[in-house]
């Protein structure tokens, strides 16, 4: 798996799509070798769904392509993504 060095991330940013999908982001992949719900890969972060368990949202949702870096995570025509977000999040 690819790791980013410092000035690699300073320049990532303007790869990085904005919303809160990484559908778009060269920096996702996926291990085949992983289960379905386990095999999301951010080169960016450095980690997969294997590290991040348990992590941000408490479980990782990159095999999904959400992102977890929160980069960028609101869209231009809705800047309210991420409130939506976390408003659904947290009913659960």
């Amino acid at each position: 798996m690819l790791r980013l060095n410092r000035l690699q991330k300073l320049f990532a940013i303007f790869f990085i799509p904005r919303g809160m999908y990484c559908d778009e982001c060269p920096f996702w992949s996926n291990d085949k070798k992983r289960s379905r719900r386990e095999n999301g890969y951010c080169s960016y972060l450095g980690k997969g769904d294997w590290d991040l368990n348990n992590g941000i949202l408490g479980n990782s949702f990159l095999w999904d392509q959400i992102k977890e870096c929160g980069l960028k995570y609101t869209s231009k025509s809705n800047p309210k993504d991420r409130e939506v977000f976390d408003r659904w999040y947290n009913e659960k």
